[in-house]
């Protein structure tokens, strides 16, 4: 074979050998189209077919969570949510609204208020949006939010001479606000509020509502309420016995740094309060107390002479606050000097530190003056009873008070 016939043949070679290749490639792409298009004509028949489980997987991808949900409380009833809008690429149809994992409600807008809840009850919410064809978003996170509590009920009013006690219908979970002649005053978890140092015969105005983290609820309606008159009247002793609230007294008298004033502080007194020496520095007065102790004094008409016993209802702040002096017409007496109290607690005692029994002796019948003297600053007086049974013995906060009468008094000479 010549040089020239050897070429050609090797050019029809590669000729063959490229035409081959092309085939090749032809049939290789010929063959991916067809793969692509049984693809595309199962999708198209999945779509005929009602079946959405490729869309909803590609739409949970473009479907926007309800973001910053809120709740506020705006009743004891009524609980408001809002947040802000979703996106989706089919178009928001609306929101679904979850109230402790159950359904309650849909709504086109992003804000919703529940009503006809339970007053003090905390709810968690969550939203969820949808589209119109049906899918919908994650659900935004859960928020909880409580109702605001009912009115306060059942207010009952003490009206003294220096002070009002309320009282009301305890709330779970709930704090308490008084306005006190327009001013707010907060108070805690214990349904009683006590306004002190108070003018006799003066008028006040008193509302109270009940708050919790969800906010505050309405305020009662305003209960106006008058002190009491300061009666310098005396007490009448009945039947050999005569009962005195120590805040009823006829004179306070203040001497040095010390004088009596109305304590409210530890729960179980008597009436609209005790009086406490104060203030309570460790002072005390063991001589000449008459004249230099803190003094209250009580007017008492006795239509019956003879010994009188002593009971003190009284409470101890610790052993330098715990003991009184009691005297007759304004002299200090050794058989009823350093009357002692038990600490920690309100009780009924009637002996002095010697232990013996106190007792008065009341010689002539008409008005005498009960005086009542700090022996140690901080010790505190609930109630004062003198009678003449030697076997009596009250018990809890004793009897009621003694009446009084409208004698002409006698000052003290």
């Amino acid at each position: 074979m010549g040089r020239k016939t050897f070429i050609i043949t090797i050019c029809v070679l590669c000729a063959l050998s490229l035409l081959s290749v092309s085939f090749g490639l032809i049939k290789i792409s010929v063959s991916s189209n067809n793969i692509v298009n049984k693809v595309a004509l199962e999708n198209n028949r999945n779509l005929l077919a009602g079946s959405k489980e490729t869309d909803s997987v590609d739409n949970a991808y473009s479907f926007s969570i309800p973001l910053n949900l809120s709740a506020a409380a705006i009743s004891s009833s009524e609980i408001d949510l809002r947040w802000n809008a979703s996106d989706d690429n089919q178009g928001i149809q609306g929101y679904e609204v979850y109230r402790n994992n159950e359904l309650i409600g849909t709504v086109e807008s992003p804000a919703y208020i529940d009503s006809t809840l339970a007053s003090n009850t905390a709810y968690g919410y969550f939203i969820r949006a949808f589209d119109a064809a049906g899918d919908k978003s994650e659900k935004s996170g859960i928020i909880e939010c409580r109702t605001l509590p009912d009115k306060v009920r059942n207010i009952s009013v003490t009206a003294g001479t220096t002070s009002v006690i309320l009282t009301w219908d305890k709330t779970d979970e709930a704090t308490y606000e008084v306005e006190e002649d327009g001013n707010i005053q907060n108070t805690d978890t214990n349904p009683k509020y006590i306004d002190v140092h108070l003018q006799p015969a003066t008028s006040h105005s008193y509302r109270v509502r009940a708050s919790n983290t969800g906010g505050c609820g309405e305020w009662s309606p305003t209960i106006n309420v008058v002190t009491h008159k300061l009666s310098k009247d005396p007490f009448i002793e009945i039947n050999g016995m005569v009962v005195i609230e120590s805040e009823h007294y006829t004179d306070n008298i203040s001497r040095g740094s010390h004088n009596w004033v109305l304590c409210t502080s530890f729960d179980g007194y008597s009436g609209e309060g005790a009086m406490q020496a104060s203030p309570n520095n460790d002072a005390s007065w063991m001589k000449d107390y008459s004249k230099k102790s803190p003094e209250l004094i009580y007017k008492v008409n006795f239509s019956t002479t003879g010994r009188y016993f002593i009971w003190h209802r009284c409470y101890g702040i610790d052993d330098h606050s715990d003991s009184v002096h009691v005297g007759l017409d304004g002299k200090s007496m050794e058989t009823s000097g350093s009357i002692v109290m038990d600490i920690g607690q309100y009780n009924w005692l009637n002996r002095t530190y010697t232990w013996a029994r106190a007792y008065i002796d009341i010689l002539k019948t008409g008005i005498h003056e009960i005086n009542l003297w700090a022996r140690e600053d901080g010790s505190i007086t609930d109630k004062i009873l003198l009678t003449t049974d030697p076997d009596y013995k009250p018990a809890g906060i004793g009897p009621d008070e003694s009446p009084r009468s409208n004698y002409i008094l006698t000052p003290r000479m």
